[in-house]
């Protein structure tokens, strides 16, 4: 079944699925397109994803807060879901849909025109780049709203209420979406769309389903198969806000869709010159178009898959093999268990649809062959569901490590790891990926048990020993232990490093007086016991320290400055008490006021906040001149009269600038003050908005 808009006027509709405009690779977590999102508020996520559906490879069903579970669903007459070829039978991936829906609900104003406003929620199944390519799958759930508008919008805000989300935007000059009418606002949410094969994270929106309002939801809940009317224009249910409608509220939204005003004239916040509400400042729609199916199947996955052998004198004359089984499901579910093809054994439920079963060879299964080691391979189906599905896994041991120890005094790492197999010979290797090399081998010492000494480092001086240590199996296990040390030889002692830091490069202007420098060799690092510092230059300086860490530089005055431009280097040179040295340069950049170029500035951020009574005003400058930036607040840009002076702050290397005044002691904007306005010594003059809180 396509999704169809359907117009209010007849003859005009709009045909056609959600595309996914840009890559999933590229997308996370929220797109905005034309829009400001000044905030939204954030649903509480859902309870549980199924098992994976192997014909398919995604989950085989998404089970909200209330306990309803709802399929992928894959009928293209009752669903949103659209078969590439429809004349030949559904086939994955060969003919298979780019996306599908395990629940949706799409809420459409329109007007003449085809002027619409869509809301679009959904829990979909695509693939990360588009084609549909096995290894690929992805789910996430997405809002969506494509909001037509007229040119009196732009500049507004408006808020938008859905069954989920309240959302604040303002509106900006260009198309809202594909097709649209004029200035308005679009806006896409995919919450969980993460690396390709990982569901969780769809179920972080949509705590639960909305469900059509005629629906019984206890009855729906054990309906299997039943479908969410897939008909437009139906109330819903199952907004955990309660807001089961979709509503949008800023200046002159009702002159857009007057067919859709709020039947509450209060809502907008509008009054007319006589004090009487006005409903043009908001519309609102309760209709839904639904899409979903309740789960008939809820599959199995296997979560562990472990044998264990032993000899048993009293259960067998000979060594016997036990299988332990892991698998989930949902509640409910009659769960069987095979081992290699034999008869079928019924595993325990636990809680939270979690199962388990222990099996002994020579009653759950055959005997094991002469010379096989182990069972190989358990197939787990839930026989509740009809065809019943089952999942395969092979059968492996299991590893554990009992000691891990290093000890300094030695050197020597001590390794004891076993396999579940207590009877053949042990098939055990250190993991090469789970630690650096070692130097040392593995002693099979029975019992499906080995043991191995590896030296690190010497007696005298500690190696470096890895942080984990992890041992594989041949026959499938794998194990990995933190390595704990101990031992009273230590790493010698307390080396420090001996670093010079001169500080970053510094520029000025030559102003009309001579200018005094500081540079700092203060974070240099390490036990120094002298700093020196020198220059090539023309440019006196002398220690502000009595260690000389720091020193002044006398800049000469433009009168003096017989050159467009000076650059000094001066070097700092650190040296500690056995005579090792570190050296650091800094350069010192003056430049004469006549030959000054002109910056271009802007401004990133400019808010006072009443509750701190403090300003932050901050840019970028294009040129890191060292040059004064002048920050004003007024009504009129560029006007010193007109307006309050705010601070300064200096341009720094990398040509930020950042004003920040003092808490309780700034001066306050006026009430008919709105922008922020700045002016730099190298002549830039830049405004921005003055943002209040």
């Amino acid at each position: 079944m396509k999704r169809t808009y359907q117009e209010t006027v007849p003859g005009i509709c709009r045909v056609g699925k959600s595309s996914r405009s840009i890559s999933h690779g590229l997308m996370n977590a929220v797109l905005a397109v034309f829009l400001f999102a000044a905030g939204a508020s954030t649903a509480f996520g859902a309870i549980r994803v199924g098992p994976i559906d192997e014909t398919n490879g995604f989950p085989m069903f998404y089970e909200d807060e209330t306990g309803l579970r709802l399929d992928l669903c894959t009928d293209p007459v009752n669903c949103f879901f659209e078969i590439p070829q429809p004349s030949l039978p559904l086939a994955f991936p060969t003919n298979y849909p780019d996306e599908a829906f395990y629940w949706a609900a799409d809420s459409i104003m329109i007007e003449p025109g085809n002027v619409k406003a869509v809301l679009v929620l959904a829990r979909e199944a695509a693939f990360f780049n588009d084609a549909v390519v096995p290894g690929d799958q992805v789910t996430f759930s997405r809002i969506r709203l494509f909001i037509d508008g007229a040119t009196q919008m732009i500049g507004n805000t408006y808020q938008v209420t859905t069954p989920y989300n309240t959302f604040s935007f303002v509106s900006e000059p260009g198309d809202a979406g594909p097709g649209a009418k004029g200035p308005g606002l679009s806006f896409t949410q995919d919450v969980g769309l993460g690396a390709p094969l990982q569901f969780d994270g769809a179920m972080a929106q949509f705590p639960t389903f909305l469900i059509p309002a005629s629906m019984d939801r206890a009855t729906l809940i054990n309906s299997p198969g039943t479908l969410l009317t897939p008909v437009a224009d139906t109330q819903v249910q199952g907004s955990p806000t309660g807001n089961n409608f979709f509503r949008i509220e800023g200046p002159e939204i009702a002159t857009v869709y007057p067919s859709y005003q709020c039947a509450d004239a209060t809502l907008g916040g509008v009054k007319d010159a006589a004090g009487a509400d006005v409903l043009t400042d908001c519309v609102e729609l309760d209709r839904f178009t639904m899409s979903g199916r309740v789960a008939s199947r809820h599959g199995v996955d296997i979560d562990r898959n472990v044998y264990e052998k032993l000899n048993d004198p009293i259960v067998s004359a000979s060594p016997i093999t036990y299988v332990n089984v892991w698998a989930r499901s949902v509640e409910g579910q009659t769960l069987g268990v095979r081992v290699d093809g034999g008869p079928q054994v019924q595993m325990a439920e636990g809680v939270g649809g979690h199962y388990f079963v222990r099996l002994q060879e020579g009653i759950d299964y055959a005997a094991l062959p002469a010379g096989q080691r182990k069972p190989l391979v358990t197939e787990v189906a839930n026989l509740t569901d009809l065809p019943f599905i089952s999942k395969t896994s092979q059968i492996h041991d299991h590893l554990s490590i009992t000691a891990s120890p290093l000890t300094t005094d030695t050197a020597a790492l001590q390794v004891i790891a076993s396999s579940s197999n207590k009877v053949d010979t042990a098939l055990l290797s250190i993991d090469s990926t789970s630690t650096q090399p070692l130097v040392g081998t593995l002693t099979d010492t029975g019992l499906g048990t080995v043991t191995g000494t590896y030296t690190i480092g010497t007696t005298v001086e500690v190696g470096v020993p890895p942080l984990r240590i992890g041992f594989d199996s041949l026959e499938g296990g794998h194990v990995s232990g933190a390595v704990n040390v101990s031992g009273t030889v230590i790493n010698g002692g307390f080396v420090p490093l001996l670093t010079a830091n001169a500080g970053v490069d510094q520029s000025l202007i030559a102003s009309t007086s001579a200018t005094i420098v500081q540079l700092s060799g203060a974070d240099s690092l390490g036990n120094i016991a002298t700093y020196q510092w020198s220059t090539l230059s023309t440019l006196g300086f002398a220690c502000a320290d009595t260690a000389c860490s720091q020193i002044e530089v006398f800049t000469p005055d433009a009168g003096t400055l017989l050159v467009d431009q000076l650059v000094a280097e001066f070097t700092l040179t650190v040296i500690d008490a056995a005579g090792a040295s570190s050296v650091d340069n800094v350069l010192l950049t003056v430049t004469h006021h006549v030959v000054q170029v002109a910056d271009f500035c802007t401004i990133a951020t400019s808010e006072h906040r009443a509750d701190k009574d403090s300003w932050r005003v901050e840019g970028i400058s294009d040129i890191p001149n060292n040059q004064l930036v002048s920050v004003y607040a007024g009504s009129i840009a560029f006007d010193p009269l007109s307006s309050i002076f705010v601070g300064e702050a200096r341009v720094d290397a990398i040509g930020d600038w950042d004003l920040r005044t003092a808490e309780g002691d700034s001066p306050a904007p006026a009430a008919s003050d709105t922008l922020v306005w700045i002016e730099s010594e190298l002549g830039c003059q830049e405004t921005a908005d003055l943002r209040q809180r």
